[in-house]
């Protein structure tokens, strides 16, 4: 049996499992959102953020696919925020493709569809899109090279590709490539228990794209960007500003009412956890969040960024 096909199952079944941690009005689905003022305001900001960097206000009828789609969060923002332009949404997971097509028919959407696909072949022609973009997807990938290829096939000439994944930190390249049993145990337990099937640094995906032609606007991890976004001669490593917190008491109040929301929040994802996944699913998630947590503790992985153009 083909090795890729046999991730692609794996990742299906992972998802179709995972997908019940998933919340459909707020979106707390990676700990980038933690470089921002808090999970679910987070999340508006980040996306906001990332419309920035997809050009969503300039121009008409682009075509966008959103390749990892989840159960569409991100992908219906951007829809009902900029109605000019046609989105599509690419997933392996038929349970997410299944409760995006719902949520679809609830909101009647007309600049918006989902495909499932077989996550080797892109099912769309050549110089289709005209943006591709792809929140904690990419690293799911088998073959990372050839999924570059397609994404460079598919896109229209000066079109912008925009990668926003796990990555692993420069040390924790490093040491994994060094065999160090800390930190390759902990880079293992995550890609094993959370259908990752290689994890690479910004510096591995740079290489990545340059060599199929792809020019690179910016590189860097979202903690920096996140503090540096409005800067638009962010280069990835200067033009950074300093960040200072608002320390009014309107904020401290905004704050406290954003603590609570999340609490909430977050207790609805725990109940839900703790309910609907069955007991192995739950073990696997619990060793991949541990060690994820403990590599990210540890500086071995960061959120990385990397916008490009064909």
């Amino acid at each position: 049996m083909d090795n890729k096909k046999i991730n692609v199952n794996y990742v299906n079944n992972f998802y179709n499992d995972d997908t019940v941690i998933y919340d459909f009005d707020n979106m707390l689905l990676g700990k980038w959102h933690s470089s921002f003022d808090s999970s679910v305001n987070g999340a508006k900001n980040f996306d906001n953020m990332i419309g920035e960097y997809l050009e969503l206000n300039k121009g008409n009828n682009k075509k966008i696919l959103d390749f990892g789609c989840g159960i569409g969060t991100s992908l219906f923002e951007y829809a009902e925020k900029y109605p000019q332009h046609q989105f599509v949404g690419l997933n392996v997971s038929s349970k997410q493709i299944k409760i995006s097509n719902e949520t679809l028919n609830n909101k009647k959407l007309k600049n918006v569809k989902f495909l499932l696909y077989d996550g080797i072949n892109m099912p769309f022609i050549n110089e289709y899109f005209d943006v591709i973009y792809s929140f904690e997807a990419f690293c799911h990938v088998e073959n990372k090279t050839n999924m570059i290829k397609q994404f460079y096939n598919v896109l229209k000439n000066k079109g912008i590709l925009l990668i926003t994944d796990w990555n692993l930190s420069n040390i924790g390249q490093e040491l994994y490539n060094r065999k160090n049993n800390k930190a390759s145990q902990m880079i293992n337990g995550v890609r094993k228990n959370l259908a990752i099937p290689s994890m690479h640094s910004l510096d591995v995906y740079q290489t990545f794209l340059e060599k199929e032609k792809f020019f690179i606007t910016h590189l860097g991890y979202l903690d920096e960007i996140a503090k540096g976004h409005l800067d638009d001669n962010f280069s990835g490593k200067n033009g950074l500003y300093n960040y200072n917190e608002d320390v009014s008491f309107n904020n401290f109040y905004e704050m406290g009412k954003q603590l609570i929301t999340d609490g909430l929040y977050r207790l609805k994802l725990f109940i839900n956890f703790n309910n609907k996944v069955n007991k192995q699913m739950k073990k696997q998630l619990d060793n991949g969040y541990f060690a994820l947590n403990n590599a990210t503790d540890n500086g071995y992985f960061k959120i990385g960024l990397v916008r490009a153009f064909k």
